[in-house]
């Protein structure tokens, strides 16, 4: 179950490798947000992968009473595990709070409404409120139908996501589940994990910490597998080329060694220029000649919003 059509490149590998071993693999994306997007790329893995197929999740309604007042209790929950990182830019904490139904956003912002949401007493209290709403009558109900051998999950922690609506019910039903991480950072700037699948797959040791602390995840069903959405580079020898030609191809010196500078967006990080402009200042002002023949290769982002979903280019330059 995923939430919209870009998110199956992530797990393109792992599917086709499962399709690969001989099982069946019917994936499932979310119609509130998958609308948005072309399933061009979704299709064209079907029409070569016989035992593939892909369909819309079915989606409690949003006049649900229940749903409608879990999905904004999960959020406040979020939002609450951000106000107890001190560690973490704001901009995150405002985001979700952004989130909110206005109402909700009015009453957490006053004081002693906030001073409870950041409280152990009040996260227990919206936690109570999960084991209080029983699973989606039409989720569990499709699940019992198609009966699959296991629910595999991602991103499952979006807001107003439907994927973790499957582990609930699944959970409920005795389905195995399993969480796969979805992104690099997609354990710390995105919500919690408001169900327990069976098992979380993380990248890296940093991937399981964060499950661990942030997400309360059971140290005992988390598996590091390492980042399946990267398996496709080193899959392809096409794709892997030797230093010296990577070098040439990007208008560094192979003689020298050269750092990466990887760029964030512009709404963390906003103008980086004057940070990269010191860094080259510093390198190359050196005395030591090892780094002042260092090489500086930049990965900037940048980001602008022509359509609703946004589209995100890269530019790479090389400083000499």
């Amino acid at each position: 179950v995923l939430r919209t059509y870009s998110h199956f490149n992530y797990l393109e590998p792992v599917i086709s490798q499962l399709c690969a071993d001989g099982r069946e693999v019917v994936a499932l994306f979310d119609p509130r947000w998958a609308s948005f997007e072309s399933d061009q790329r979704v299709s064209y893995f079907q029409s070569n992968t016989p035992n593939f197929s892909y369909g819309q999740a079915v989606r409690p309604s949003d006049e649900n009473w229940w749903y409608k007042r879990l999905a904004v209790s999960r959020e406040l929950l979020s939002v609450a595990s951000y106000l107890n990182r001190t560690d973490q830019s704001k901009f995150y904490l405002e985001r979700w709070e952004s989130y909110l139904p206005d109402r909700a956003q009015k009453v957490t912002s006053k004081g002693i409404f906030r001073y409870l949401l950041k409280s152990s007493v009040g996260q227990l209290m919206l936690r109570a409120f999960e084991l209080l709403v029983p699973p989606s009558r039409e989720i569990t109900q499709w699940i019992s139908d198609f009966k699959p051998d296991v629910v595999v999950a991602s991103p499952a922690n979006m807001r107003y996501g439907v994927e973790i609506e499957y582990v609930k019910a699944s959970n409920a039903l005795g389905v195995p589940t399993v969480i796969q991480v979805y992104s690099w950072d997609n354990l710390t700037n995105k919500g919690l994990i408001h169900q327990k699948p069976n098992a979380l797959l993380a990248w890296n040791r940093e991937h399981m910490r964060e499950a661990i602390t942030i997400n309360k995840i059971d140290p005992s069903t988390i598996s590091i597998t390492g980042a399946p959405s990267f398996d496709k580079w080193f899959d392809s020898p096409e794709e892997i080329v030797a230093r010296e030609d990577f070098c040439l191809r990007v208008g560094l010196n192979p003689e020298f060694p050269f750092v990466l500078y990887l760029g964030s967006s512009e709404n963390i990080s906003g103008d980086e220029t004057w940070l990269i402009k010191a860094l080259v200042t510093a390198v190359r002002s050196d005395s030591d000649s090892r780094l002042k023949n260092t090489g500086i290769l930049l990965s900037l982002i940048h980001i602008s919003e022509p359509t609703r979903l946004g589209m995100i280019s890269y530019a790479v330059f090389c400083l000499k």
